[in-house]
C-alpha cells in the first residue's frame, strides 16, 4: 500500500493516512487502500481503532479535486458513493 499505515499495539489499532504532499486528500486510490485496511482489521483483537493522517498540517483535506475535476457526472457519483461506503464501515 502506498498511502495507507497500519499498526496495533495490543487492543489499539492506527490506521494514518499517509499523503502529506497533498495535505491526506482523498482519491480513489486512498479510499480503495483505506477499504481494504478496515476489512483487514481483526475485529476479535482490536477494541479501538483510531484514524489519523500524517503531518502536521492537515487530518484530510476532503476529496482530491484534482482527481474529481476530471470525472463525469456518473464517475463522479460513485466516487462519493465510494467515500460514503468506506467511512461508514
Amino acid at each position: 500500500m502506498d498511502y495507507i499505515l497500519y499498526e496495533q499495539n495490543g487492543n489499539v489499532a492506527t490506521i494514518t493516512i499517509n499523503r502529506e504532499k497533498a495535505l491526506n486528500a482523498l482519491n480513489s486510490q486512498v479510499l480503495d487502500e483505506l477499504n481494504a485496511t478496515l476489512d483487514a482489521v481483526d475485529l476479535a483483537t482490536v477494541r479501538c481503532l483510531v484514524i489519523t493522517g500524517a503531518g502536521s498540517k492537515s487530518f484530510v483535506a476532503g476529496a482530491d479535486i484534482g482527481e474529481m475535476s476530471s470525472l463525469t457526472k456518473a464517475e463522479g457519483e460513485a466516487f462519493g458513493k465510494k467515500g460514503n461506503d468506506v467511512f461508514r464501515k
